[in-house]
């Protein structure tokens, strides 16, 4: 990118304010990773080191409680209130589905704490759950359980933070399901020359946002393809942009961070009257 100083992802975010803002990226990516987003291995490692606990969903109470469906395969102790320890991790992938490119991932060792059906019915009827946990706890022998840490280590954007439970276990992470999906159309329609424009602010270091590390492309990527969306998040969005048979992904962090869709939308907008 014109105007970028050779260096680390650590050394090119400093210039432009990025300390402050990775944490909080970090801190925003875990929760939407504990709240739902991205793809759930759990392992007894005690137990059955080499084999993953059947996951159907997992999701976030709104008080906090971190809960997991188990498949009945896939329950590390029968009996209910046993507890298991268990190392987990959560996979994040890009937007596009035909460019397989990680985007982030969760990692942890934790306890897991088998419900009761009594204790499980009040969890999914007495605090708000997302629709996709509700489900797949109906399921025919489904098993909830709770999972806690004392830890997280988020990787993403070329960095690793490493974050307190309490921290990352919070409610209302955004955005989330069909939310994500339509903030992720919202985004992907903005015009190339805005996003080249917020870009090109970024490298001169008057801009907010992270810059990664330039990696090899991606074999499946289209040569064509100059920038490409990957992820939107409360602090930013995420594109994985190409220099010739490289990529880096950038980040171009909002001006304050937002918590729902017209937050976002009207930060979209502020972008696009600051370059025009």
């Amino acid at each position: 990118m014109a105007g970028e100083k050779a260096g680390t992802a650590r050394d090119v975010a400093r210039l432009v304010d990025g300390v402050a803002l990775r944490r909080r990226c970090a801190t925003s990516t875990a929760q939407r990773l504990l709240a739902g987003a991205g793809r759930l291995s759990l392992v007894a490692y005690r137990e059955e080191p080499q084999r993953e606990l059947a996951v159907l969903a997992h999701g976030m109470t709104d008080v906090g409680a971190w809960l997991v469906v188990l498949g009945s395969e896939g329950t590390p102790t029968a009996a209910e209130g046993d507890e298991a320890d268990v190392r987990l991790q959560i996979d994040q992938f890009g937007a596009q589905a035909d460019v397989r490119v990680q985007v982030a991932s969760l990692h942890a060792l934790g306890r897991v704490h088998m419900l009761s059906p009594d204790a499980a019915h009040h969890a999914l009827t007495e605090h708000a759950l997302s629709d996709e946990l509700v489900a797949a706890a109906a399921a025919p022998f489904a098993r909830v359980a709770m999972v806690q840490s004392d830890s997280v280590l988020v990787h993403a954007r070329e960095d690793v933070e490493k974050l307190p439970w309490d921290q990352v276990a919070q409610p209302g992470a955004w955005p989330l399901g069909i939310d994500e999906w339509s903030a992720l159309d919202t985004a992907a329609a903005l015009a190339p020359e805005v996003v080249a424009r917020l870009m090109e602010e970024l490298a001169h270091g008057v801009r907010r946002g992270i810059l990664g590390r330039t990696l090899p492309a991606p074999r499946e990527l289209d040569g064509s393809v100059e920038q490409m969306l990957l992820d939107v998040d409360a602090e930013g969005c995420t594109w994985l942009v190409r220099e010739g048979d490289q990529v880096r992904a950038v980040l171009i962090a909002f001006d304050q961070p937002v918590t729902d869709a017209a937050g976002f939308e009207a930060a979209l907008r502020a972008w696009c009257v600051q370059v025009a």
